[in-house]
């Protein structure tokens, strides 16, 4: 689950010096935007293209990005992926701020 979480933490490029230009998500460009549909879709783009590039991950089983009822800025990230050598597919909730 770490593994997935840093990837989706991490910048898309923030690692490039490192020898890892395609490390990260491009979620993140989204920050100011506002909470619609357009965005949600955009986002959950932007996580699937991320984890896409993820080795350990055998397949992304589903992958939602909906409103937080209780914070108008701010989205649930709810991915169920299967990850390599681990036979039962892991449950991932993540926030994320669309605020400044």
């Amino acid at each position: 689950d770490q593994m997935l979480i840093n990837r989706l933490k991490t910048q898309k490029g923030e690692l490039a010096s490192l020898g890892h230009p395609r490390y990260g998500s491009r979620h993140h460009e989204l920050i100011g935007e506002p909470n619609v549909e357009r965005t949600r879709n955009l986002i959950k783009l932007y996580i699937l293209e991320a984890l896409s590039h993820e080795p350990r991950l055998e397949k992304v089983l589903d992958c939602k990005v909906t409103p937080d009822p209780s914070e108008r800025s701010t989205v649930r990230i709810s991915i169920m992926a299967k990850i390599i050598a681990i036979d039962e597919p892991r449950n991932l909730v993540v926030p994320f701020s669309l605020e400044l």
